[in-house]
């Protein structure tokens, strides 16, 4: 009977020291609880007091969706056919110029580059080192065009929800974000466009040069047929200004910022503060209980 006793005895020990070191916990806290919630009001300012000095940024949106690819059903046929010298001059029968690879342009570096000195946008990247009356550079000294095009893609964002495309763009000034948003699909058009057209005359005169060296009447007739596609390719891309994207609803100026979120900020600072203070205080306790049992 006592070793049963006894038995229990051990058993419920575990819950009870479990209990006595909640309740000693819950004490530490309530002893230390003017310091908690002074670093949790601490922590909050400096949050709020951050947040407020950072960069209002505004995000503008253009909704755009894909431009259908012109008919190459008869093009394709031929490609199935001559898949060789389809190859050669490009053409594979798959469509190479999809809206992924688009976008990948839109976000490269040596597009960016391109659209940032044709559209004369770095004055606007660096407003700071631009002199507006003497319309030079501070200094003598223009910003590196790399660092401008790695800073205008992280402004860029390019959501591919379907059927429709969002590109955005994040600024300080919601004037110029709407204006880079809707530049940047105008200028991408222009871009696809005038790359097609050239890829076009190109391949017009390999065709030609590849008539003058075939004596087939079948031969004669594929390569007439290719050369008359290309040259209705030339005709539709001058034609078509939105060749990549269209504009479903161009970007307009935001009236509300994105960041920073002042509130928000000032609340996770405040969080952060509370557990941090939570931490140190009970971690401090505990160490100092420790210490005492071993000496």
């Amino acid at each position: 009977m006592n070793e049963s006793n006894e038995n229990n005895s051990l058993m419920n020990t575990p819950k009870k020291n479990d209990f006595i070191d909640l309740i000693k916990t819950f004490e530490i806290i309530h002893e230390s609880s003017k310091k908690i919630i002074l670093t949790t009001i601490i922590f909050g300012i400096f949050g709020y007091i951050f947040s407020i000095n950072q960069p209002v940024i505004y995000r503008a949106e253009a909704f755009v969706a894909p431009v259908e690819e012109s008919d190459m059903s008869a093009l394709s046929n031929i490609a199935g056919q001559f898949s060789g010298l389809a190859n050669i001059i490009g053409f594979s029968g798959q469509n190479a110029s999809g809206t992924q690879l688009n976008t990948a342009i839109m976000q490269s570096r040596s597009f960016l580059e391109k659209f940032i000195t044709d559209t004369n946008l770095l004055q606007k990247i660096y407003p700071d080192q631009w002199n507006k009356n003497e319309n030079k550079w501070q200094n003598g000294n223009q910003p590196d065009l790399r660092i401008a095009a790695e800073i205008l893609r992280s402004s860029l964002r390019i959501e591919m929800d379907m059927p429709l495309r969002i590109i955005a763009v994040e600024w300080t000034d919601p004037e110029i974000a709407a204006e880079i948003a809707n530049d940047i699909v105008r200028y991408l058009n222009k871009h696809i466009r005038e790359q097609k057209i050239d890829e076009a005359y190109k391949s017009i005169f390999f065709l030609q040069e590849e008539l003058k060296k075939t004596s087939l009447v079948s031969n004669e007739n594929m390569l007439f047929t290719l050369i008359e596609d290309q040259t209705k390719n030339i005709v539709l891309a001058n034609a078509r200004e939105e060749y990549a994207f269209k504009f479903i609803d161009p970007a307009y100026p935001p009236n509300e910022k994105i960041k920073p979120l002042n509130t928000q900020n000032a609340v996770l600072s405040a969080l952060a503060g509370l557990i941090l203070s939570l931490f140190l205080i009970l971690y401090q306790a505990y160490t100092n209980n420790f210490k005492k049992r071993l000496f």
